[in-house]
């Protein structure tokens, strides 16, 4: 698949994704309108015009981080999720959108504070040029903590959120103790 391409990109994700779900239930059932609301909000998001290295952190199925594969040809996405069974996923999709994207897709499987400096100088950057951000992050921590405690402690953080019927990207603030 050609870089750029969304309609096939999207077709690949979407059959994928069904697939997976009908397996694992991975998610919830309407993946196309969880993918379409993120497109809708990384349209408008400041970061994305800069390009860069972004963090999907907690990624799930990737409906957040995904979409940056055609909205910025020129960045490269991290998809940090823990569980098993999502990453396995994420590493089918990088099959399936094959070696076109080889270079700006990476999937680091495990919490966001076991995600080594070594593997993120792996991936080709460093932590302190990331841009984080979280659709829907659970755990036993807060976000916060989880940044913190992680190579990426210097970069900042967004979160997906609904106000007036509307989703967006906010930029956390908190202090670095």
């Amino acid at each position: 698949m050609k870089q750029g391409d969304r309609a096939k990109l999207v077709e690949c994700y979407l059959s994928l994704a069904n697939q997976w779900n009908k397996k694992h239930r991975l998610f919830g059932s309407d993946i196309s309108a969880r993918l379409s609301e993120s497109e809708k909000a990384l349209k408008t998001w400041p970061p994305l015009a800069h390009g860069g290295v972004f963090v999907d952190v907690g990624a799930g199925a990737g409906v957040l981080g995904f979409p940056l594969l055609w909205l910025n040809p020129g960045s490269v996405c991290v998809f940090v999720e823990s569980d098993q069974k999502k990453a396995s996923f994420l590493m089918a999709l990088k099959t399936a959108i094959g070696v076109d994207y080889k270079e700006r897709f990476f999937i680091a499987p495990k919490r966001l504070e076991d995600v080594s400096r070594e593997t993120v100088l792996g991936f080709g950057f460093e932590p302190s040029g990331a841009t984080l951000f979280a659709r829907a992050f659970s755990g036993p921590r807060s976000i916060e903590d989880s940044v913190r405690d992680s190579v990426f402690r210097e970069a900042p953080l967004w979160v997906f959120t609904k106000k007036n019927s509307q989703y967006q990207l906010s930029q956390l603030h908190f202090l670095n103790p």
